[in-house]
């Protein structure tokens, strides 16, 4: 937590917390206050990701309000595709 105590600190809440090991929304927090961060912080390191891994490191960000989109794509040889866009209600 000392890499990333200064960030929690001094950030606006909210603050999403998300580890880099898992997959999808797996253990994804939007965190409203310091204690709670610190909270789920550490609690990443102790809990077995979705994906049978444990998470070594976590994603700490600033929460952006607004609009969330969903772009699905697909990739091959170099050429991308777009399938899907969609709008979260």
């Amino acid at each position: 937590i000392s890499d990333v105590e200064d960030f929690l600190r001094k950030e606006s809440y909210p603050l999403v917390l998300k580890p880099t090991d898992s997959a999808g929304t797996d253990g994804v927090k939007l965190c409203h206050n310091y204690e709670e961060a610190k909270d789920h912080f550490d609690a990443l390191f102790e809990v077995e990701a979705v994906n049978g891994g444990y998470n070594t490191e976590v994603l700490c960000q600033e929460f952006l309000r607004g609009k969330e989109y969903v772009v699905d794509t697909v990739s091959r040889d170099g050429e991308h595709k777009t399938m899907a866009v969609w709008v979260y209600d």
